[in-house]
């Protein structure tokens, strides 16, 4: 099974909802849901926003991350909006400063890196 396809059906699941409900409160028909669930059919872009909005996860992340293989601790987080995959968490941000000129500045930082 396909990593998107498994993630939308524990997805589903995790909120108790059956296909028809989900499928309602998609805008979508249970066949189409069901299609995507069982590696029938590949949801285009529309649908993949749709299900990355409905359970506030990222697409890259839906599409990415075997959300099985996450601790019941990591995928609570992950539901409540906290996607360490795409927030940046784990991104270390270097910034660089220029002159008026646009020329980059060479800055020293008394500071060791870690």
């Amino acid at each position: 099974m396909n990593i998107f396809a498994s993630n939308i059906k524990l997805l589903r699941k995790r909120r108790g909802r059956t296909q028809d409900e989900t499928a309602f409160i998609l805008g979508m028909k249970r066949s189409t849901l069901s299609g995507y669930e069982n590696e029938v059919a590949q949801p285009g872009i529309d649908a993949l926003l749709t299900f990355s909005r409905y359970f506030g996860i990222s697409v890259d992340t839906m599409l990415k991350v075997d959300l099985s293989k996450l601790s019941q601790s990591e995928l609570s987080q992950l539901e409540r909006g906290y996607d360490v995959f795409i927030t940046g968490s784990k991104i270390r941000i270097l910034t660089t400063t220029v002159d008026n000129d646009n020329n980059e500045n060479i800055e020293v930082v008394n500071q060791k890196a870690s």
